[in-house]
């Protein structure tokens, strides 16, 4: 499972650098621009939102960063977005 392994491989990379694992940091979704839609918002709805956040995709990364300007927030000042992979 492809999504499997960058889930195995996110919670590697936190406990290598001593990071404790928040499932409530992890949303996984199809990538879909509505789905991505709905993440970004939800990372916004957040009490203590994140700094940053890594789409395992950069269509999803693309259309996070558009939600988040749209929303008044500043890419990367107010929080950073990284796409890797350029799935669609």
């Amino acid at each position: 499972m492809k999504i499997q392994k960058k889930e195995d491989g996110y919670k590697a990379a936190l406990e290598k650098n001593k990071i404790k694992f928040d499932e409530k940091l992890v949303i996984i979704n199809d990538l879909k621009k509505e789905s991505c839609v709905a993440a970004a918002k939800q990372l916004m709805q957040m009490k203590q939102m994140p700094d940053g956040l890594f789409v395992t995709g950069d269509f999803g990364a693309a259309i996070c960063i558009l939600t988040f300007k749209e929303a008044g927030l500043k890419v990367p000042e107010d929080i950073a977005v990284a796409g890797f992979n350029n799935d669609t």
